[in-house]
């Protein structure tokens, strides 16, 4: 999610969906029931795109890559689909690459044409049967390739990037197609990927290093900022594009690369050989403000909850009696993997319900509880949010606001509240696709109208004091709104143009205003258990 999406982690007992990813159960990674503490991570280049031929367009290939994607959209998609429907508009997305290229379907004819010339014509399948349509549209590819020099000479990757990016383009806004290279640079996000630990940038040599890792094995290996890599695996990579030499930084764990060296003032190069490790992207970053562990969250990839455990641990550890309180900073956060939100919001939570999802497929009917343990030991906790907080840092901050853990502060977040599923094609591209709606804790559904603030700075030039002060306010709308949000399905037209209105996700908040309303709201115990009990009293728990 974002990907999500939430995009998530966990293999499915789908037939199709044995390359599926999605989110079944979630680990919890608490105070004493941490599986492994957080690797050291780095944040380095993804890695380029494949060469897009790979496997060779062919009649099998393409019928094979419809029929993967027909029969995942009907089975998985949240919505029951048209697959006809979907089957021609694949065929109208070929016109971004011969713009001749026309698609009539006519009772149970479907025609292909080219510049008004006939192509090719089939009798249309059952509405949906999506093997039988995968069969036609491949037999009219086929025919179109024929006669249009374009569709002819295009490589098999533009092609299916054009039939899936037209057939997603019928779904929702979040489900869509990635080719091969966008794919695995994907993964690499989320999951990790080999590697050795170090930031590069063009020189007229080869690639400057301008960063290195702290203990990953470039820096073990006597690489240092500033030096110069002219080859890799005796390659020479001046001139290349600097994706391509991430790519062949990059390979299996384990494996050693081969790197000649020039460093910063010398003018003879040397040679390092460097072993790759596991590397994931990092999307934690910790630091001490005052009397509060300031933790900014980027997204949620397949480390964040141990890293968010490690940085709580730090703060408890280097400050001691000194940390007054814990503040998760989700401003700008888009999401990504479902089962890494669920796990942060258990590192905080004693018990109950944390998220639920629904869909269509029987899969997608998912709860997820929180388990004993609070790795805080219950410190003051506030959550910054704007609205471009999404999906995960949606879960999150529902899923602690519902349960009384935290404080929201900042604007309605983004309000995308589904749930989105990595399917890997045969061409090693993904599918991803819209399969559940998320649920708060309290039960509304998080899509449209994201999670509604307890304190709101959006849009408010008041002070941090001020604006802490109205929150506190025996008439402060907060707790109303909060009402009318968790029961917003059930609301008048002008209760939800009241809670609609209240704090829009598109505003912002003045510079730094968010941080200074929780510190001072967590700095006052009285005050941070009011606000608290608003949002419990709203939950009716």
């Amino acid at each position: 999610m974002g990907i999500f999406g939430t995009e998530h982690g966990h293999r499915s007992r789908l037939t199709a969906a044995r390359r599926m990813r999605v989110s079944t159960r979630a680990g919890s990674p608490k105070s004493g029931k941490i599986a492994a503490s957080a690797a050291a991570i780095a944040l380095l280049l993804g890695c380029s795109g494949s060469d897009g031929n790979h496997p060779d367009f062919g009649d099998l290939n393409s019928q094979r890559m419809l029929q993967v994607g027909l029969t995942d959209i009907q089975q998985i998609y949240i919505d029951e689909p048209s697959v006809s429907d979907l089957a021609v508009a694949g065929l109208k997305g070929l016109q971004r690459i011969e713009p001749d290229f026309n698609v009539e379907r006519q009772a149970d004819i479907v025609r292909i044409s080219l510049r008004e010339s006939s192509a090719g014509f089939v009798k249309a399948p059952q509405s949906n049967d999506a093997q039988a349509w995968a069969t036609t549209v491949s037999q009219l590819l086929n025919d179109g390739r024929k006669l249009s020099g374009r569709l002819g000479q295009a490589r098999s990757e533009e092609i299916y990037t054009a039939l899936f990016e037209s057939v997603a383009s019928k779904l929702d806004p979040y489900s869509r197609y990635s080719g091969a290279g966008e794919a695995r640079e994907s993964r690499a996000s989320r999951d990790g990927f080999g590697g050795i630990g170090v930031t590069i940038i063009p020189h007229h040599d080869g690639v400057e290093v301008t960063e290195v890792a702290a203990g990953l094995p470039a820096e073990k290996s006597g690489l240092h900022r500033s030096d110069v890599i002219l080859s890799i695996d005796g390659e020479k990579v001046a001139g290349l594009d600097l994706q391509a030499v991430a790519v062949m930084l990059q390979g299996p764990v384990g494996d050693a690369v081969k790197l000649n060296v020039r460093s910063k003032g010398k003018e003879r190069s040397g040679t390092v050989v460097v072993e790759r490790t596991h590397i994931t992207p990092q999307t934690v970053f910790f630091r001490r403000e005052g009397s509060f562990a300031l933790i900014e969250i980027t997204s949620f990839n397949a480390e964040t909850a141990a890293s968010i455990a490690q940085a709580v641990y730090r703060a408890r550890h280097d400050m001691g009696e000194a940390l007054r309180g814990i503040i998760l900073d989700l401003r700008n956060n888009p999401g990504g993997l479902l089962h890494q939100s669920v796990r942060v919001a258990d590192l905080f939570i004693e018990s109950g319900r944390i998220i639920s999802t629904r869909g269509r497929h029987r899969d997608s009917l998912q709860i997820f509880d929180a388990t004993p343990g609070d790795i805080s030991d219950g410190l003051p906790i506030a959550v910054l949010m704007n609205g471009y907080s999404a999906s995960a840092a949606e879960i999150l901050a529902a899923a602690l606001q519902d349960r009384g853990r935290a404080v929201v502060i900042g604007s309605t977040s983004y309000g995308k509240g589904t749930v989105q599923t990595v399917l890997r094609m045969p061409n090693d591209g993904e599918l991803i696709l819209t399969w559940a709606r998320l649920h708060a804790p309290s039960g509304y559904s998080m899509h449209g109208l994201g999670v509604v603030p307890t304190i709101c700075t959006g849009g408010l030039h008041r002070s941090a004091n001020d604006l802490v002060k109205a929150a506190l306010a025996q008439n402060a709308p907060w707790r109303r709104m909060l009402s009318i949000r968790r029961n917003y399905a059930d609301a008048s037209a002008d209760e939800r143009k009241q809670v609609e209105s209240f704090c829009p996700a598109g505003q912002k908040s003045e510079d730094g205003v968010d941080l200074e309303v929780a510190k001072s709201l967590l700095g006052v115990q009285k005050g941070y258990m009011q606000t608290i009990q608003i949002a419990r009293t709203a939950n009716g728990f």
